[in-house]
């Protein structure tokens, strides 16, 4: 599972990221595939998958991971099965505190 503050990274890059925001149920189409530039039938709708917002560690540049889907402990792309997002850290848990 994907929580805002958790800290990823894919397997085809070193950078990391930080999530600030994970869209899920969306069925919108491949956009290689809406604009005619690929014929996967995946033109109209596409499995049901999330979207990543996120922001770069290195230089707080927003990055956006569009179309995976959570695979048993696999963070695996609809479109391209090799790409895959790796969890580095989870954030923390919050620490319940009592007064007196």
């Amino acid at each position: 599972m994907l929580f805002p503050e958790t800290i990823i990274r894919t397997n085809y890059s070193e950078t990391l990221h930080k999530v600030v925001k994970v869209n899920s149920g969306c069925t919108c189409a491949r956009l290689s595939d809406e604009l005619g530039y690929t014929n996967t039938g995946m033109h109209e709708n596409s499995p049901e998958h999330i979207h990543i917002w996120c922001r770069d560690m290195e230089d707080n540049m927003k990055s956006y991971f569009n179309g995976f889907i959570i695979e048993g402990s696999r963070i695996i792309s609809i479109w391209q099965p090799k790409d895959e997002i790796i969890i580095v850290s989870y954030p923390p848990k919050p620490i319940q505190l009592t007064l007196f």
